[in-house]
């Protein structure tokens, strides 16, 4: 019953409500016909290093993500999963290092008005804003309202009129803390129409209302 609580289950957004149980589903499978009985966290996490080693394609990032799953639905595993989480640094320290090319302010323009002449102009400016501040894709599209600060809305008058974009509220950033990014007003068009997209977005709503694989799917 826990389990189907609707107040229990918003802790998360329903997407990613989805892609928990879509995470725990064969592990759940493999555990009933194993004839498992899970109490205790070590025994929790045995059953986790063994149903990997049973399925040597899974990759780091569904066990990482199975982990994530079963910590969501058994709270009181949190934190006790132990050798699991060990597995996980491992693996991140065996895997070979990718680096990622920044998106440069000409191609991210021209992909700009790409959004716009589509009709996904809120997009579009989250990717300007993205370009101008270094933001990840992902730190952009979690700005809701709130986190985007107007001069006239802080309590401190700068020299410089500047507004504040506040990062990593409800899900933390890379550095898994809140942060700040500034972008300096009056210095171009960008701040002012996302000063005026901020006044035309309700509280509590997201500024660009995309998620993470839409704008991936957009950019191909």
């Amino acid at each position: 019953q826990r389990l189907s609580d609707p107040i229990f289950l918003s802790r998360v957004r329903p997407k990613t409500l989805a892609v928990y149980k879509t995470a725990l589903q064969p592990f759940t499978d493999w555990a009933l016909a194993q004839n498992l009985s899970l109490v205790d966290p070590p025994e929790w996490d045995d059953a986790l290093l063994e149903f990997r080693y049973a399925h040597p394609k899974l990759t780091k990032s569904k066990f990482q993500t199975l982990i994530a799953a079963l910590e969501f639905f058994v709270p009181t595993l949190r934190r006790k999963l132990d050798w699991s989480h060990t597995m996980v640094s491992a693996w991140a320290r065996a895997m070979p290092v990718r680096h990622t090319v920044a998106l440069t302010s000409k191609p991210g323009r021209l992909l700009a008005i790409h959004f716009v002449v589509r009709g996904w102009p809120r997009l579009a400016l989250g990717m300007l804003v993205q370009i101008a501040t270094g933001l990840r894709p992902n730190e952009m599209l979690q700005l809701l309202s709130d986190h985007v600060i107007l001069p006239e809305e802080q309590d401190v008058i700068s020299a410089v009129p500047t507004i504040m974009l506040v990062l990593g509220v409800r899900h933390g950033t890379k550095t898994r803390r809140m942060q700040m990014s500034t972008l300096p007003a009056g210095t171009h068009p960008l701040p002012e129409i996302l000063a005026n997209c901020k006044r035309a977005t309700p509280p509590g709503m997201y500024m660009f209302p995309y998620t993470l694989s839409d704008y991936r799917l957009r950019l191909k």
